[in-house]
């Protein structure tokens, strides 16, 4: 199958996801990856639906699997970032968001802002312990 189809089925997981219907935006980006392996988009859209049904481990899989792909995408850093938060891996949080923020050091991309948010929230917490 050609590069088109996998384009076509990770379009229809992020327009499934947006649309909250995430069973199928998981078998399409499954899909997608059947295909092609190495789709980059579609393992961070896979990761997206796992984040959102809860399945943080296997949502960390993906997006450490996006970024061996491109490790230069900042978004799947900072979702990396905050899934291992959530998991309490805060040593591996740290540095994928203190990656992220080197990617994009002056914050132009929202993601860029969105890692010093979680960075600054984070730091509200610890201090007020």
């Amino acid at each position: 199958m050609s590069d088109d189809t996998v384009k076509r089925f990770v379009a229809l997981a992020a327009k499934l996801v947006k649309e909250d219907e995430l069973v199928a935006a998981e078998g399409a980006a499954e899909a997608a990856l059947a295909i092609a392996p190495a789709a980059h988009d579609a393992w961070v859209v896979l990761g997206t639906v796992h984040a959102r049904k809860k399945r943080h481990e296997r949502a960390v899989v993906c997006f450490e699997q996006a970024i061996a792909l491109d490790p230069t995408d900042v978004a799947s850093h900072v979702d990396l970032g905050e899934l291992l938060l959530e998991l309490g891996a805060y040593a591996r949080a740290s540095a994928a968001l203190d990656r992220a923020m080197t990617l994009d050091p002056k914050a132009a991309h929202p993601s860029g802002r969105r890692a010093r948010a979680i960075v600054a929230k984070t730091l509200s917490k610890l201090r007020a312990l």
